[in-house]
Order: C-alpha cells, then structure tokens, then sequence
C-alpha cells in the first residue's frame, strides 16, 4: 500500500465527531511533558510536550512543546480525533515547536474550517511569526489573548501579563460552573500581583524551572513558591517545567518539604494525569 492511500484509509477510519467519546465533567490534565531549560529540553531528561487537557467541549494542547504530537499519540490521546484547540502562552521553542504539528492534526480531514488557536500577539506578527498562514485559513478561530478573555463553550479563559525575556508571556486561569477555577503559570519572574490573579484558585500549575533565584534569569525559583502560595490561596500546587538543579534535588523531595497544611505541593512526572477539580472543592476565601 502507498503512503497517500494508506492516509487515506486512515483519515476515513477516524471518528467523526458524533462517534467521539464523551468526557464526563469536570475533566483532567496530562502531562505531555515536564522538561523545564533548553538543557532539558535538548537532552530529553524529561520530555517536552506541554499539556493536554480533556474536558467536555473537547480537548486541548496547551504549550506543544518537542514532541507533543509523538507524546499524544503515544499517550491514546490523539485516537478519539477530540482536539479542539491550542492555547500557547507564548512563542518560545520549548513551548511552542510543535504548534503546527499540532494544528494541522486538529484540522486534517476537515473539508471546512474548524478548531481553534489562542496565542500571544508576537506568535502571528513580526519578522518570525510561528503560526503558518497557510495553517491560518483553515481554522475557524484565531484568539489573541491581548483581545481579552476566551470564551470556550462554558468556559472563559482569563489571562495574566507575565515577565519572560521581552517577549508576551500569558499566565492562564480557567473558569466554569463545573470545575473550581484553576490555573496555569507559565515561564515569569515573581512578582506581587501573580498571587492577587490566582487567589482563590483551587490548583495551579506552575513553571518552577530554578532551584534557586537567579537575579536576571525571569523564571519561578523554589524560593519564590513559599510567598506564592500564602498570598495566593491556592489549595494545590502542581510544579512542572523544571530544570537540572530541580530534577538533582528530586521534585518529589522538595514538593514534600513545600507542602503546608493549607496547599499541597505535588511534582507533575511525563504521562501523570490530574483530575480537574470539583466546584465543591472551591475555597471559601477569594
């Protein structure tokens, strides 16, 4: 059988949309990868695929790193045909390489427009835009975050401005009557105001890349997560994205030696699923 005939048999097999499994709220995460540094990344100490995220109005990729397509079809993640979506929270390699990869999954075999990409301003303009505009006409929808929150089905998307090497870095929070809100902190320096967005967040999963503060490098140290975590309320805390002085130390070591009685730390792993969580989960304090 020929490549073009064998994808063609493939493409018909695919579910159609009725035919696709229904995901029962509130939903859950997996984690495609947890590599945090280009040093991770290019060694592939820990993979580098980002986020999925299942929910009831689809799936979604959020910052298809290296080998976040490989990684989703090695996870079963791809066979159901439910990506909806991709949410980038900005334009760097190791959040973004597989971008459209990942789009021209999602859109392949549809004779229409369809799906949808959220993205930093800086992703789609400039010298180097990372979205392919041939890959542009073909989705339905096209979010940029400057434009405000994304509204997904019974879902908005709410966004933080982060400080990342000069370029729009976004921090994500997630809202809906069938899950306690929650959040992603994406690659940033510490500063005040992140906790005042995330309070009142059940679970945030946060980059923490360093082992310790490094003045002029703008990303999470495991000394910044003490204040983050008291300020912010949150009730869980889940670090992914780490680098080699984190990985050296054990993830799990230092997320034990984190944990409060208020918040508990947990160290996301390649392939780890979390389950979204429930409204009653919510705290109290906003």
């Amino acid at each position: 059988m020929t490549p073009p005939e064998e994808l063609a048999q493939r493409v018909s097999s695919w579910p159609k949309p009725e035919e696709r499994p229904v995901v029962e709220p509130p939903g859950e995460i997996t984690f495609l990868g947890t590599a945090g540094t280009r040093f991770v990344m290019v060694t592939q100490r820990r993979a580098s695929g980002g986020m999925w995220i299942r929910l009831p109005e689809g799936d979604f990729s959020i910052d298809p790193g290296p080998g976040a397509l490989v990684q989703a079809c090695r996870l079963g993640l791809m066979k159901d045909r439910r990506l909806e979506g991709v949410l980038l929270t900005h334009r760097h390699l190791d959040h973004s390489s597989d971008l459209n990869a990942l789009t021209e999954a999602m859109v392949t075999g549809n004779r229409k427009p369809c799906g949808l990409v959220a993205l930093p301003v800086d992703a789609v303009t400039g010298p180097e835009p990372i979205l392919f505009s041939y890959l542009r006409s073909k989705l339905a929808r096209i979010h940029l975050w400057a434009d405000g929150p994304l509204e997904i089905g019974s879902i908005t998307v709410s966004t933080v401005l982060l400080r990342h090497h000069g370029v729009e870095c976004r921090g994500l929070r997630f809202s809906s009557p069938y899950f306690a809100d929650w959040g992603i902190l994406s690659d940033t320096c510490y500063f005040p105001e992140l906790a005042e967005f995330y309070r009142g967040c059940h679970t945030l999963i946060a980059d923490v890349t360093l082992m310790e503060k490094v003045r002029w490098i703008q990303h999470l140290s495991v000394p910044d997560l003490p204040e983050l975590m008291a300020l912010s309320h949150v009730s869980r805390l889940v670090m992914t994205h780490m680098g080699n002085g984190i990985l050296d130390a054990g993830p799990e070591n230092l997320a034990q030696a984190l944990s409060t009685p208020q918040c508990l730390v947990c160290a996301a792993c390649d392939g780890m699923t979390l389950r979204l969580p429930e409204p009653t989960n919510l705290p109290i304090e906003k």
